[in-house]
């Protein structure tokens, strides 16, 4: 059995860390947090990583958005 879909609790700095592994190992990812400030906070930081990466070389801005793509942020 495959697992596809991931869905992480809470959108701090680990939660959103984890989301991001999953989702560049193609993994669909949903991050719930119970206050929409930690969500906007964790989107934030995930962008900035993926920024990061660009501009490094690691990657290229495709498979950047592709990443970002696969993960669903919501409030609980």
């Amino acid at each position: 059995m495959a697992i596809n879909k991931v869905m992480v609790l809470g959108a701090g700095t680990m939660g959103m860390g984890i989301a991001q592994v999953f989702a560049e190992a193609g993994k669909t990812v949903i991050v719930r947090d119970i206050a929409d400030a930690f969500i906007q906070r964790g989107e934030g930081v995930l962008k900035k990583n993926m920024e990061k990466k660009v501009a490094k070389g690691k990657m290229d801005q495709a498979a950047a958005d592709d990443i970002m793509s696969r993960i669903l942020v919501e409030e609980m």
